[in-house]
C-alpha cells in the first residue's frame, strides 16, 4: 500500500492553465500536499491534462510549477481539480505574466 503525502488545508487564490494556453485561469486551493494541490476551478481540465500553476504560500513565497491533472470532478460547483506536481519552485516574486 503507497503511503499518502500529508494533506494540509488551505485556502489560497490558484491560477492555473493548461500547457500551451496564454491565458491563466482562476482557482482556489482546497488542499496541498508535497506531491499535489486539490483546487477548485474556474473551468474544468481533463485528467491526464498536463498544466502549469501558481499560487502564494501563506509566508508569502510564490509557488511556480508544472504537473498533470489526475482528478476532476465536475459534479460540483466550482469543479475541484486535483493536480500532481510534476516540477516546482518557491520564490519571492510577482505572478507570472
Amino acid at each position: 500500500m503507497l503511503d499518502r503525502a500529508q494533506r494540509f488545508p488551505l485556502a489560497t487564490p490558484f491560477r492555473y492553465r493548461t500547457l500551451g494556453e496564454t491565458g491563466w485561469k482562476a482557482g482556489v486551493t482546497v488542499n496541498l500536499s508535497r506531491s499535489g494541490v486539490l483546487f477548485a476551478a474556474e473551468d474544468p481540465v481533463c485528467p491526464g491534462m498536463a498544466i502549469e500553476m501558481w499560487f502564494t504560500l501563506p509566508a508569502g513565497a510564490q509557488v511556480v510549477g508544472s504537473g498533470f491533472v489526475v482528478r476532476a470532478d465536475d459534479a460540483i460547483e466550482p469543479p475541484r481539480l486535483a493536480a500532481r506536481f510534476h516540477h516546482y519552485t518557491m520564490a519571492r516574486s510577482s505572478a507570472p505574466d
